[in-house]
């Protein structure tokens, strides 16, 4: 299946996962993040990519960090999501959870998956 993906242009800024001192996801200062890019003009964000934080995450994390990514954007700026893992069988939970949140938001608000080819 083929998911189509908006066309993107511009800066696109990879954006680091916010974590407490315990190592537990930060979600508030995730969402004054994208805030904070989308006022300052950045065009695309990219969460949880495999050069970032996505190792040291868990699979739950990682879709969570997904999901409020794409609720705080509100489709102010596409969201890129990484969907890869350190298991193909990660990679693929990760991929199907991002497509199932592709068809539940409206198209301004879709997340635009990242993912490696094998």
């Amino acid at each position: 299946m083929t998911v189509s993906s908006p066309s993107l242009r511009g800066s696109i800024v990879a954006l680091v996962t916010p974590m407490h001192e315990d190592g537990s996801v930060d979600y508030d200062a995730l969402r004054r993040l994208i805030d904070w890019h989308v006022a300052e003009g950045t065009d695309c964000v990219g969460v949880v990519g495999t050069t970032g934080e996505s190792p040291t995450v868990d699979v739950e994390e990682h879709c969570e960090i997904i999901r409020v990514a794409v609720e705080q954007a509100a489709g102010r700026v596409p969201v890129m999501a990484g969907c890869g893992g350190n298991s193909t069988a990660e990679a693929i939970a990760l991929a199907q959870f991002a497509r199932q949140g592709r068809r539940q938001q409206p198209a301004a608000g879709r997340a635009v998956l990242q993912q490696a080819r094998p």
